[in-house]
C-alpha cells in the first residue's frame, strides 16, 4: 500500500542518488585525465616533436603547410592507403629517379647509408623501406637526423617477445611520425572522387 509506495520510491531515489554520483565521479576523471593529456600535448609542442601521429586523410595538408618530418612510419592494414602514403609524402621529389630510393627489407647499417647520402639537384631525398627487421644502426639518429633526407618505413618484421633487437626497432619506430593508414571512410572517398573528376572535366 502507501508503505510498500514510500519504501520504493525511497529505494528509487536510492538509486537514482548512486547513479548521478557515479556520473559526476566519472565527469571529474574525464576532466583529469583530459587535462593531463592537455598538459602532455603542450609539452611535446614545446619540445617540437607534437605531430608523432597522424591519420592518412591529414598527411597531405600536413605536408602542404609544414616541412617534411624526418621520418615517417606508416601504419595499418590498408595495401592501397599506405602506397599512397607513399606516393604523397615522396610527392615532393625532384628528380625521383635519383633522389627517390626503395629498399625491400634492408640491414638497418644500408638505410643510414642510404640516409646520409647527399641529394642529386635537390634540397631533399626519400629513403623508402617496406621493412625494417632491425634499427641498430639507427639508434640515436632520430636526435640528429639527416637534414636533406626523409626515410619513409612501410612495415616492420615481426619480432620475438621480450628480444632486446626488436626493443630498439620499436623504440625507433615510435621517433617516426607515425601514419594511420587504415581503411578510410567513404566521406573522404567521395570526396576524393569529386576532385579527380573534376580534375580531368568529368561532370
Amino acid at each position: 500500500s502507501s508503505r510498500q509506495y514510500i519504501v520504493s520510491l525511497g529505494g528509487a531515489c536510492r538509486l537514482i542518488n548512486a547513479y548521478l554520483m557515479k556520473q559526476a565521479h566519472n565527469y571529474r576523471k574525464r576532466r583529469q585525465v583530459s587535462a593531463v593529456c592537455m598538459r602532455e600535448k603542450v609539452a611535446k609542442k614545446r619540445a617540437g616533436c607534437y605531430n608523432r601521429y597522424m591519420r592518412f586523410t591529414e598527411l597531405k595538408s600536413s605536408l602542404s603547410s609544414d616541412p617534411p618530418s624526418f621520418g615517417y612510419y606508416l601504419t595499418g592494414d590498408d595495401e592501397y592507403v599506405r602506397s599512397r602514403a607513399v606516393d604523397i609524402i615522396t610527392g615532393g621529389a625532384a628528380f625521383p629517379e635519383f633522389n627517390v630510393t626503395t629498399l625491400d627489407e634492408p640491414s638497418s647499417g644500408a638505410v643510414l647509408d642510404e640516409l646520409n647520402a647527399m641529394p642529386v639537384m635537390s634540397d631533399r631525398r626519400y629513403v623508402v623501406v617496406r621493412v625494417l627487421s632491425e634499427a641498430e644502426e639507427l639508434s640515436g639518429y632520430d636526435s640528429s637526423p639527416s637534414p636533406t633526407s626523409v626515410l619513409v618505413v612501410c612495415g616492420r618484421a615481426k619480432g620475438k617477445r621480450g628480444d632486446k633487437k626488436d626493443a630498439r626497432l620499436t623504440a625507433f619506430l615510435s621517433s617516426l611520425t607515425e601514419v594511420d593508414c587504415s581503411p578510410v571512410d567513404k566521406t573522404f572517398v567521395f570526396r576524393w572522387m569529386a576532385a579527380e573528376g573534376k580534375k580531368y572535366g568529368a561532370a
